[in-house]
């Protein structure tokens, strides 16, 4: 168990619940090519620029959040293992579930290897779940961010996580962020700062249920992301 969770004494661990409306946009496409599995593709972008790292622009959570989750909207159906989803949970601590409801949705920050319970009761997108925090006081402001953007020629939904890690040694910026493109099955993951030792408490991967399958690309290791650097989760199968 890495350092970073052994933590918060004396420090409340309330699971809020926001609900948050994205008005979603009429569409009209073909519907991209199924999976039930996925392999990852590693490949390297230009991310301080906007014009590779979009980021999002409204703060889900505009006062501290401390293991909170929100459910929002999406502008267009977001496929997860070759389902349509119209809207998403959030966690501060660098995760969405898919599917799942007010009761059920996880604001854990103890995080574990997939599939796991503690990701999500149901589909569970890891973009880096860790025990983060997120300070709006901070500059710039930290939190989680979402926006809906014109992004590499194509319609994108962002959601963004400016953050810190919780650990005794300090407190490592963490700056990453999770892609759906209108017309693709694809999920992107970009990462602008990764934190302490570069993923060495987090996991990074997605799952489709408790019991799994699961797709992981890291699991409490050193250097398993690094700034500029992106993964591709494309569905086969």
């Amino acid at each position: 168990m890495s350092t970073g969770h052994v933590r918060r004494i004396g420090l409340a661990a309330a699971a809020g619940l926001l609900a948050i409306t994205v008005a979603p946009a009429t569409i009209s496409h073909a519907a991209p090519a199924a999976g039930v599995h996925y392999k990852i593709e590693k490949s390297t972008f230009c991310g301080s620029s906007p014009s590779c790292y979009p980021g999002g622009n409204v703060n889900i959570f505009p006062s501290l959040p401390d293991d909170s989750v929100a459910r929002i909207g999406l502008p267009w159906p977001v496929y997860a293992y070759g389902t349509a989803y119209t809207s998403v949970w959030v966690s501060s601590n660098g995760n969405l579930q898919f599917g799942v409801t007010a009761g059920t949705a996880q604001g854990t920050y103890l995080n574990a290897a997939l599939p796991s319970a503690g990701l999500s009761a149901k589909v569970g997108v890891a973009l880096f779940w860790d025990d983060l925090n997120e300070f709006p006081t901070a500059t710039p402001p930290q939190g989680v961010f979402y926006r809906s953007v014109n992004f590499g020629g194509q319609p994108a939904f962002v959601v963004s996580w400016r953050a810190q890690q919780f650990q005794d040694i300090g407190y490592p910026y963490v700056r990453a962020e999770v892609i759906f493109y209108e017309h693709s099955r694809n999920i992107t993951f970009q990462y602008l700062e990764t934190g302490n030792q570069n993923g060495a408490s987090a996991t990074i991967g997605i799952q489709k249920s408790p019991s799994g399958p699961a797709s992981q690309w890291s699991y409490n290791r050193s250097n398993a992301v690094v700034t500029d650097e992106e993964l591709t989760f494309v569905p086969v199968g």
